[in-house]
């Protein structure tokens, strides 16, 4: 009986010791897709101030679409760390996006295919409810390219009843661009299955 217990606790320990090692081995790889994209959009910033005052500019986004290839690939097994990468990827877009003329598709397709990654990851993941609101709320009244204008309804599920409430106080005390407002309170109601969600803040 002494040799079987031993040899469960040393299965165990066995176990134990693989999952540390699989969380380590994914560590790693987060971090070192973090730095991948941060050298590509880092050259894309670059890119688009020398073109800041040309007037065409055709951005290559193979690389970057070849990262987000990556990233879908660890959804799975770590999706709170891909919500941040999508989350930086996004912001680093918009950034891009500010400074150049942008002429094609390209980019702003890339910008909503971060979107979709960054939507996919917070309903497999576990995001803070209200962390969560607050950067959709700040996407929504900040971006200058749509950034979760109408992407209220398609993270009411994870971000709950807490989520909601959040949003809509941070929406209930906004001020800013009226059309802005009243995309952010459309989209409010749609989450709640409604027609209004307050009165516009002049």
């Amino acid at each position: 009986m002494a040799l079987v217990k031993i040899t469960e606790e040393s299965l165990r320990e066995q176990a134990g010791d693989h999952v540390f090692e699989q969380a380590l081995a994914m560590a790693a790889a987060v971090a070192d897709l973090r730095a991948e994209f941060a050298e590509e959009l880092g050259g894309l910033a670059e890119e688009a101030r020398d073109h800041e005052h040309y007037d065409e500019w055709y951005p290559d986004t193979g690389d970057l679409e070849e990262l987000l290839d990556e990233a879908e690939v660890l959804l799975d097994e770590a999706p709170d760390a891909v919500r941040e990468l999508a989350d930086y990827v996004i912001e680093g877009i918009e950034q891009a996006l500010d400074f150049g003329t942008c002429y094609g598709a390209d980019l702003t397709d890339t910008l909503a295919r971060a979107h979709d990654l960054h939507l996919d990851a917070c309903l497999a993941g576990s995001p803070d409810p209200a962390r969560l609101a607050e950067r959709l709320f700040r996407g929504a009244l900040e971006s200058g390219w749509g950034s979760f204008d109408d992407a209220l309804p398609g993270y009411a599920e994870v971000l709950g009843a807490a989520g909601m409430a959040r949003y809509e106080e941070l929406l209930a005390h906004a001020t800013g661009p009226a059309y802005k407002l009243r995309a952010m309170r459309e989209s409010l109601a749609r989450a709640r299955g409604g027609t209004e969600a307050g009165r516009p803040q002049e």
